[in-house]
């Protein structure tokens, strides 16, 4: 079973933006943060990549271009 965990993106412009636990599950196979959002920098997932606000998923939900991630931050709870 897949660990709990929050995936905070920070952009080029300062923004920062929260990526929804289900972006981590693939045929409901967990995956690894950094593979997904690797692959999400490196077009093999798509051209843009989901993300809400706010931490909790309350927040508005955009999609952003990940080739503008400048970090990310996995925190496991």
């Amino acid at each position: 079973m897949a660990r709990n965990k929050t995936v905070e993106l920070t952009m080029v412009s300062g923004a920062k933006y929260y990526v929804p636990a289900e972006e981590f599950n693939s045929a409901n196979i967990p995956e690894t943060p950094d593979s997904v959002i690797g692959n999400y920098i490196r077009g093999r997932r798509g051209p843009m990549l989901k993300v809400n606000t706010l931490e909790d998923m309350s927040g508005e939900q955009l999609y952003v271009n990940p080739q503008l991630i400048e970090s990310m931050k996995v925190t496991y709870s």
